[in-house]
């Protein structure tokens, strides 16, 4: 969501995600977005983008269009919009939303919990004890090595040994 305001040289425009300033936002176009090494808050808008938080505590709405995110260190949350996008937390406690579209989720090695909102969504906790909530459609969970997983909501579950 972006809210309109004018500067002295013409309008301005700030992008939030969930209801906080964008430090990194993109544009109506397909973007390639980068954050920092320490808390980003990043707000993908529409197009196609590329989104890596690289290190800290972000918080990353992709927004809409088909996107990809990467996240590396960090206790992360990810949101993905109506599109068909590709969520990875990377490592730290992450939580990660599909949202809307036919979304693929995945954890890291740590606890993560992956939520895919509608759509038929592809969960994968890889390592770590992972909480994985396909949602209200036909989704498949992989909660990975973890021993300690939950899955709800989820019509195929398998544990990759």
């Amino acid at each position: 969501m972006t809210r309109r305001r004018r500067g002295l040289r013409g309008p301005v425009v700030t992008a939030t995600c969930r209801g906080m300033s964008a430090s990194v936002a993109g544009t109506a176009g397909d973007d390639v977005l980068r954050g920092t090494e320490g808390r980003d808050v990043i707000a993908g808008l529409a197009g196609d983008d590329v989104i890596d938080g690289l290190g800290g505590d972000d918080v990353v709405c992709a927004g809409e269009g088909h996107d990809r995110v990467m996240s590396d260190d960090g206790n992360d949350r990810i949101f993905g919009g109506p599109g068909n996008d590709t969520l990875n937390g990377g490592s730290g406690r992450d939580v990660v939303s599909g949202e809307g579209g036919d979304d693929l989720l995945i954890g890291g090695p740590g606890a993560d919990t992956l939520r895919g909102g509608s759509g038929r969504d592809q969960l994968s906790g890889r390592a770590g004890d992972d909480v994985l909530d396909g949602g209200p459609d036909a989704d498949t969970c992989d909660g990975g090595t973890g021993s300690g997983d939950s899955a709800v909501a989820c019509e195929v579950v398998s544990a990759t040994p």
